[in-house]
């Protein structure tokens, strides 16, 4: 009890030494606060973005491939996934969970429409038009080719999208539930407020959809049409822009106020083996990044065309966190210096500060206190002197941390974008078929970097410092004992005389 005191008496009695000592570990604790702060939200970011990025899979064309095989996209048409294909890959091991919607074309003539009366001409010569305007029944395609002399055709237009499990709209605040609920079980379905006032449909009511499904494959390829009974559960108010082209073209099959909402298992139920027709979109997320490889193999045993491909957006993810990463970079490097050049004045104070205790020592070696007594006493007084630097400088760098970071950050995002305009000015400048100095079509479409960064003190970072100020502790400690050990007290007294 009494070297713990005296240990404590002596923060007192050495004001001047023990407050340049306290500074230098004040210092180093505080900047080492402000790193770490920062470092571990932006890995904590990253890891999250890497996951989520790295780990979430698309299955694409790939257009490169399909160049190559225009013989047979002709005559077999575009690769697709099927239904099928799609819920197989999902029950793969290497998949944690998935996101699958469905959409199909549908047509129901005695349907009022919006858009469905809208007159539009399609490419001079060919003379398509759809009859029709606002709350019009649908019309009919007039086919052929008037300049020639054929014979027109009667051909049924679809004016209905039929999505399943297309929920995105609702979850954005862009679609709302006007009255009664979103479909849950099979044969269930949403309509619009506009398409059910034209029709007078109200919930309870039953509607029929015909969809066109293709079965066979080239020649033999003929496609046939499935009627669906869907019962209205709800009705959604609308707030998404009408026609995804801007309102170039009004078309009812186009229109978004057309679209009947349903479940997956309602549009992919009537779809057998061989029948095509039906989108799938489909994301798949991995439980890791490093499955893919494995993901990949296993859908291409599964029959997945080679003209897809298995891709993650890493592009994406990189223009995201790059900021983040040169953030990051940049404090690591500085803790280390900063962790390196204290410990460096940190033990050079401490050597000093027991030489100049030689004499305090050396009296209580002389009576009869053993090396390991003074030596945990001076270890009480680092240990006193960084808890109470901890303190300050955990309050400190958990002030300062989101000011630097700001600044770093910012720093960082103009560099990135910098970055950014420079390779899109050389793909204006060079782009494919273009010549120098005139556009071709633009610049690249990149994802905007990430410009906040909202840091904190978290659990795991207090201890993280709380493991360096104890190093740093230890470290003042170690050196101090090793001096003790190499004083004699009669030597020390001696040297005083």
């Amino acid at each position: 009890m009494y070297l713990f005191q005296n240990a404590l008496q002596n923060l007192v009695r050495n004001k001047g030494r023990n407050i340049l000592l306290g500074a230098i570990i004040f210092t180093i604790i505080a900047t080492t606060a402000v790193t770490l702060i920062i470092n571990n939200t932006a890995n904590g970011i990253i890891e999250d973005y890497q996951i989520r990025f790295g780990s979430r899979v698309n299955i694409t064309p790939d257009m490169e491939q399909m160049m190559g095989n225009i013989q047979q996209l002709m005559t077999y048409g575009s690769p697709q996934v099927t239904p099928q294909q799609s819920m197989a890959f999902a029950q793969l091991p290497q998949v944690q969970s998935y996101e699958m919607k469905a959409f199909v074309p549908a047509v129901n003539p005695n349907l009022y429409t919006v858009d469905g009366d809208a007159d539009l001409e399609l490419g001079g010569g060919m003379g398509l038009m759809i009859g029709g305007g606002f709350g019009g029944r649908p019309g009919t395609m007039i086919g052929g080719n008037e300049l020639d002399g054929a014979e027109m055709e009667e051909v049924e237009m679809p004016n209905i999208r039929l999505y399943g499990n297309n929920w995105e709209d609702f979850q954005q605040g862009l679609r709302s539930v006007a009255y009664g609920r979103i479909p849950t079980a099979d044969n269930e379905a949403m309509i619009s407020t506009e398409l059910a006032e034209l029709n007078g449909l109200e919930v309870g009511d039953t509607i029929r959809l015909y969809v066109p499904l293709t079965v066979g494959e080239g020649e033999d390829a003929v496609t046939e049409r499935v009627s669906k009974d869907l019962n209205i559960v709800g009705k959604y108010f609308d707030m998404t822009p009408e026609s995804p082209v801007g309102g170039i073209i009004r078309l009812s099959f186009l229109n978004r106020r057309n679209e009947v909402l349903t479940t997956l298992d309602t549009v992919l139920g009537s779809v057998g083996e061989s029948a095509r027709g039906v989108t799938i979109t489909a994301v798949y997320y991995l439980h890791e990044p490093g499955l893919l490889p494995y993901f990949e193999a296993e859908v291409r045993n599964l029959g997945l065309s080679p003209m897809m491909m298995v891709t993650t957006n890493e592009a994406e993810y990189l223009a995201i966190v790059q900021p983040v990463m040169g953030l990051r970079d940049i404090t690591s490097t500085f803790m280390v210096i900063v962790l390196v050049l204290g410990g460096i004045v940190l033990v050079f104070i401490a050597s000093i500060s027991v030489r100049e205790r030689k004499y305090e020592i050396g009296v209580l070696r002389a009576m009869g206190m053993k090396k390991r007594k003074v030596a945990f006493g001076l270890m009480t007084e680092m240990v006193a002197i960084t808890a109470i630097c901890l303190v300050v400088g955990l309050a400190a760098g958990g002030l300062v941390a989101q000011p630097i970071s700001d600044t770093l950050l910012a720093a960082q995002v103009e560099s990135a974008v910098s970055e950014q305009e420079t390779q899109d000015a050389g793909f204006v400048m060079f782009g494919a078929g273009g010549r120098a100095g005139q556009a071709t079509g633009g610049a690249s479409q990149q994802a905007e970097p990430l410009s906040e960064l909202n840091v904190s003190l978290g659990g795991r970072t207090i201890a993280e410092i709380i493991g360096i100020s104890l190093l740093l502790a230890t470290l003042a400690g170690v050196v101090s004992i090793s001096l003790i050990t190499k004083y004699e007290p009669m030597k020390i007294l001696m040297e005083r005389n």
